[in-house]
């Protein structure tokens, strides 16, 4: 049976914070039931979320997993940071086992050590289709952190910018998988400092240094040509990869695949089947978060994955 809460930030729903949730709904969901939890997420006036959440609490397991994602119609965009969606204004901890996050915005204000979502739980957590960022550059600060030597962590679809030193930090973990991923705007866009970090189909760039320690890095395309199956922007400017990926205004860059580029359908097989907008993955994919949509072409409204969400 899966368990079910809602919420809104503007009231409408069964609490107004994840953190609020979390509390409330806490629990063993290996008890014989076959249960889940899943928390959904909106904004329905667009007040965000300011509350620091940590998912903890929980007793899990591969069948009975945790999932937080945003209601349909108020998914993270490859296009733009959207206020009126659901996002979060504070850090996210996930503590627990089998947890998946999927489709939020999460913007913080820049502060030395600050994590949009560090990471502990050891075993199974998934991060999908989001996108992150940290207004600033203060030492420190990082997209996507993990602090847990045993675990075992999953990336896909997901935007980092402007994150200050870290887009996404391999700190403490056993193994630390990304697919179709973006970074761009920090001191270290990809950075390993203890584990194993794997990147592939991704795009680092406009970053002081695309990939920082040893990384395996497979089909990717970054400024400094790092990796197996590199690949480079046509002109040196990812400018001809994707609509707006340079604009000085963070909230306004756009990571819309352009099909005239090196990117387009220049990676391998997709980790998942379908990209953050929920379109369909070519094979081979295109490298980023997205995958090309021709004019024209039908964008599903909804895309709440079945794959993260069950077991591996």
């Amino acid at each position: 049976m899966e368990l079910t809460a809602a919420i809104d930030t503007d009231g409408t729903g069964d609490y107004p914070s994840m953190q609020a949730a979390i509390t409330a709904e806490a629990q063993d969901l290996t008890d014989g039931g076959g249960d889940t939890w899943t928390g959904t997420f909106e904004a329905s006036a667009g007040t965000a979320d300011s509350i620091v959440a940590t998912i903890q609490g929980f007793i899990t397991a591969a069948a009975n997993f945790v999932t937080v994602v945003a209601k349909a119609g108020q998914e993270a965009l490859q296009e733009a940071r959207d206020a009126a969606r659901y996002r979060r204004t504070a850090g996210l901890t996930i503590s627990d086992d089998f947890v998946r996050v999927i489709g939020l915005q999460a913007f913080l204000a820049s502060g030395a050590t600050i994590a949009v979502i560090s990471v502990g739980g050891s075993t199974d957590v998934r991060i999908d289709s989001c996108r992150l960022g940290v207004a600033g550059s203060a030492g420190g600060d990082r997209g996507i952190t993990t602090n847990d030597g045993t675990l075992d962590l999953l990336v896909t679809n997901t935007i980092v910018d402007d994150a200050g030193t870290y887009g996404m930090r391999c700190f403490d973990v056993s193994s630390f998988t990304v697919h179709n991923c973006i970074c761009v705007g920090a001191t270290n866009g990809f950075q390993r400092q203890n584990g194993t970090m794997s990147v592939i189909n991704s795009s680092s760039f406009n970053n002081t240094t695309d990939f920082g320690g040893t990384i395996t890095v497979d089909f990717c395309a970054s400024d400094d040509g790092t990796g197996t199956n590199a690949v480079a922007a046509q002109g040196s400017d990812f400018a001809n990869e994707y609509v707006d990926p340079n604009n000085a205004t963070p909230a306004l860059r756009d990571f819309t695949p352009l099909n005239s580029g090196n990117v387009f359908h220049g990676g391998t097989t997709a980790a998942t089947a379908t990209d953050i907008a929920g379109v369909t993955w070519n094979d081979p994919a295109t490298i980023g978060a997205a995958e090309f949509v021709a004019a024209g072409g039908v964008v599903p409204t909804s895309y709440y994955r079945t794959l993260m969400q069950g077991a591996a």
